[in-house]
């Protein structure tokens, strides 16, 4: 306990978005991931998926850290039901693995869809914009600036690795993924959520029909619109922008070749 309590009264000041410690882990999340495509984009399955693990391991131990420090009570530890590890973000906990232990093509290419749109969106947009991310806690600050730089980092290596397995098709596949995801928080709402109302507020993807969303554009929508009207524009809404991800994931695979490249052409002088 003693341990648990210094890490959780290991504080600082709240840190400031495009602040030094922001920009180390902006800075440092790219920095890898252009590592990581100019040397592994054409690796071997093995090797994608030791990076992958590598990764997942670093998730899971920041995961369990944080959910240490946020049970500490002082005398004793109880889970904060309210975190519980599957918001959008927290979904390479479990994807990682299913890549790494499936053996069947068409559901690898289809997680690694899902990890290079769904998920890479998610992570790049709060770390562009950390909104409600950063804590007075040191060890939760540093944990969500890992975790949401992991999903950028394993979102546009896993694009260069299977780019020429990407399409349209495989996206379709990976939609249905994310909806498989989304169908489970629903559950977990309206199960969990439900048991718990008294001391805890349960909202995986932040879609709970019984609280308030942050999400922009559907924080407006879901206060004057039906539910089921809610959850399409939250599929619709997400689908929009994990298309447009692939996009920015293309410019950022185009421009690391193109510095690659001419790296190489000055070196045969």
């Amino acid at each position: 306990m003693d341990l648990i309590g210094k890490l959780h009264e290991w504080t600082f000041d709240m840190p400031e978005k495009y602040g030094p410690f922001h920009l180390i882990f902006l800075m440092l999340t790219f920095f890898v991931a252009a590592l990581l495509i100019i040397f592994f984009k054409d690796c071997r399955e093995r090797t994608m998926k030791r990076i992958v693990l590598i990764a997942w391991i670093i998730l899971v131990l920041f995961e369990i850290i944080k959910a240490i420090i946020m049970s500490y009570q002082y005398d004793h530890l109880e889970f904060p039901w309210g975190s519980f590890p599957f918001q959008f973000c927290e979904t390479p906990l479990y994807a990682f693995p299913i890549l790494l232990f499936n053996k069947n093509k068409k559901i690898q290419h289809a997680i690694i869809t899902f990890l290079c749109t769904y998920v890479f969106f998610a992570g790049f947009a709060l770390m562009v914009n950390p909104y409600r991310l950063f804590s007075i806690r040191v060890i939760l600050s540093v944990r969500t600036m890992v975790q949401h730089g992991i999903q950028v980092v394993i979102g546009l290596f896993l694009f260069a690795w299977d780019r020429h397995n990407i399409n349209f098709k495989t996206f379709v596949h990976g939609t249905i993924v994310f909806a498989i995801f989304t169908t489970i928080a629903m559950i977990i709402n309206f199960t969990l959520g439900r048991a718990v109302m008294d001391k805890y507020e349960v909202n995986m993807f932040w879609i709970s029909k019984d609280y308030d969303t942050p999400l922009m554009i559907l924080k407006r929508i879901k206060p004057i619109a039906p539910y089921y009207v809610f959850i399409i524009s939250y599929f619709l809404g997400f689908g929009f922008c994990a298309g447009c991800s692939l996009l920015v994931e293309y410019i950022f695979f185009e421009i690391i070749q193109w510095i690659h490249n001419a790296r190489e052409i000055r070196m045969s002088y």
